[in-house]
């Protein structure tokens, strides 16, 4: 078959490419990393996982529950979670990645129009760029600046200094 389900709800599949699975090293437990310098990508993961490390990077993964990570310096790229991720660092990048529910926080955050939300993004720090799609964005920072490209139903912010919404 071209499709496969990896996790089934009521109302919420995802379906992944045998091909995709194969190339990826299957974990079917809660996974547990941390170290100075972090590389976790090309899993699937069937359970929770959690990741430290002063430069964390993770990539090309698939997580059937949510993910919780932080660094200094944190890139999650190409992350699907069928529950939340929750990420902080000093600076944080999340890029062409989707979840339930994102939680963020760090000097410098920033979400990328790749990446998809579907209920909310609760997002604090200095220097913010958010330019996602999500139904409900909670944001406060000190610079903020939401994209041309972000998607977003109901929006809640603070600021003290300078915030950008693209119009």
């Amino acid at each position: 078959p071209d499709l496969c389900i990896l996790h089934a709800e009521a109302e919420e599949n995802l379906l992944i490419s045998p091909s995709l699975i194969s190339q990826r090293e299957m974990i079917d437990n809660d996974y547990f990393y941390a170290d100075q310098n972090v590389t976790v990508e090309n899993k699937v993961i069937d359970g929770n996982a959690f990741i430290a490390g002063k430069d964390v990077d993770v990539k090309n993964i698939t997580v059937n529950g949510s993910i919780a990570v932080a660094g200094q310096d944190v890139k999650l790229e190409n992350v699907t979670v069928t529950g939340d991720i929750f990420v902080a660092g000093q600076d944080v990048e999340v890029a062409t990645s989707s979840a339930k529910n994102l939680f963020a926080a760090g000097q410098k955050v920033e979400v990328s129009k790749e990446t998809t939300i579907t209920r909310d993004s609760y997002v604090a720090g200095t220097n913010i760029a958010f330019n996602a799609i999500s139904d409900a964005l909670s944001i406060g920072g000190n610079q903020i600046e939401i994209g041309e490209n972000a998607i977003i139903r109901e929006l809640r912010g603070e600021t003290d200094n300078e915030a950008t919404i693209a119009s």
